[in-house]
This record gives structure tokens, C-alpha cells and sequence, in this order.
């Protein structure tokens, strides 16, 4: 009974230690070392149209209950994220610092209460220069609903 009890003590603790890990968690379906770095988003999607967020811009967004437009100044915007898995904000998006998590081709970003969701659609590289494209699935970005972003790699 002794050796029952034992081998079933073994058996739990291997059972413990083996049925979750931390990258099953968090596992992303690209290098995670494309992600790491800074980043500028130089591209939007909204109502169909690219829209060059590279310089200081007018956004025109349609109010669905009115059927008016509103105008939106669009800046400079960057996305920062760390191989400790911090993410940093700045420019038109938002200012703030807070964490992400990756599963499959997501990113969730936490900046206080507020998620942030997004797919990435593709890593790639274009004259030596690195870029990516995320399909915004949850965001509040001034009440513009981008549903496509480009950054670049800085």
C-alpha cells in the first residue's frame, strides 16, 4: 500500500510539472524575436482606404448614429515592445506602458483596464527594412476604428 501511495504521489508531481508550461500559455505563431523593438505605424485601414500616417494628419470618421463626420488629428505613433513582454505606447494611439501577451497570430496589449487585440496578418521585409501588419480585432484609438495597421520597424 506504501508503494501505491508513493508511486501516486510520483505520478501527480510529474503530472504538475509536466501539464502546463509558460510558453504553452504564450505561444505565437512567428519568431517572437520579429516583434521585439520599436516600432512606427506608417499605415492605416479605415472605411477601405490607406491612409499615410506618417506625417500630422486629418482623419474625417463618420458618426454612425448621425451620419456627420468628425475630424481627428492623426501624429506620429509608436509601439515599443520588450523581450520581457512590456509594451510602451506613444503618439495618437495613446500614451502608456503596460504588457502584452502573444497566442497564435494575437497580441493582447494591457495598459491599465484597457485591452488592446490585434492578429498579425504578416512579418516581412521590404529593401532591408522590416515591417508587419496587424488586423485590429479591439482597439480605442480616438474613437477612430482602424480596422488595418502597417508599422515599420525602427
Amino acid at each position: 500500500m506504501k508503494k501505491i501511495l508513493q508511486l501516486t504521489g510520483i505520478i501527480v508531481l510529474l503530472s504538475i510539472f509536466t501539464g502546463c508550461s509558460k510558453d504553452d500559455k504564450n505561444s505565437f505563431d512567428y519568431d517572437a524575436d520579429l516583434l521585439f523593438g520599436r516600432w512606427r505605424i506608417i499605415e492605416a485601414e479605415y472605411e477601405g482606404n490607406y491612409i499615410d500616417v506618417t506625417e500630422n494628419t486629418i482623419i474625417n470618421v463618420k458618426d454612425e448614429e448621425t451620419g456627420n463626420y468628425t475630424a481627428y488629428p492623426f501624429g506620429a505613433t509608436y509601439a515599443t515592445f520588450t523581450n520581457q513582454m512590456n509594451y510602451r505606447g506613444a503618439g495618437s494611439f495613446g500614451e502608456g506602458m503596460g504588457t502584452y501577451k502573444f497566442s497564435g497570430k494575437k497580441i493582447e496589449i494591457t495598459i491599465y483596464a484597457d485591452k488592446l487585440i490585434y492578429e498579425v496578418l504578416s512579418f516581412y521585409e521590404q529593401n532591408g527594412e522590416s515591417y508587419t501588419e496587424f488586423s485590429v480585432l479591439q482597439h480605442k484609438s480616438k474613437d477612430i476604428p482602424f480596422s488595418r495597421i502597417k508599422l515599420h520597424k525602427l
